[in-house]
């Protein structure tokens, strides 16, 4: 009897933990970001689900950014996903006031760089397809330095 009841509290715990999952977006974003850090190709995964939901996730990564004081995780999160909404115009102008005036140096030298181009792709190999041959062409980053104070 005690066995049957811990298997029923077990199965309704786990389905709460997974409505929970499937109604919060914050917990989305959180597992979506762990997925990207665990490498062995899931981060590609981690990257197309957000990319076809950003309109979704928009306003949680928003409200992140709103936060003045993010934990670590969070600045992490806001790092790897907020930069895939930089076309939309209400996540540039947020970003652009926290590269100006952010309390926090880390955070707001990383979106002064990023939306100043400090880092750019750059071929390996400067030529043009032959031809109109596929060519294999390789990108190396460039670092032009940060101007952040």
């Amino acid at each position: 009897m005690a066995l049957v009841k811990f298997f029923r509290n077990l199965l309704l715990l786990l389905l709460l933990l997974y409505i929970a999952v499937l109604t919060s977006k914050t917990v989305q974003i959180f597992l979506l970001h762990k997925m990207n850090l665990m490498g062995s190709g899931w981060g590609d995964g981690a990257v197309q689900i957000f990319m076809e939901n950003k309109t979704e996730y928009k306003s949680v990564i928003l409200d992140m950014l709103d936060n003045n004081n993010m934990s670590a995780y969070e600045i992490d999160v806001t790092f790897a996903f907020a930069e895939l909404l930089l076309d939309d115009e209400d996540i540039r102008s947020k970003l652009e006031t926290i590269s100006e005036s952010h309390p926090q140096k880390q955070v707001r030298c990383f979106w002064h760089d990023v939306l100043n181009g400090r880092f750019e792709h750059a071929p390996v190999f400067p030529n043009q397809p032959n031809n109109g041959k596929n060519q294999f062409v390789a990108y190396r980053f460039v670092d032009n330095g940060t101007r952040c104070k």
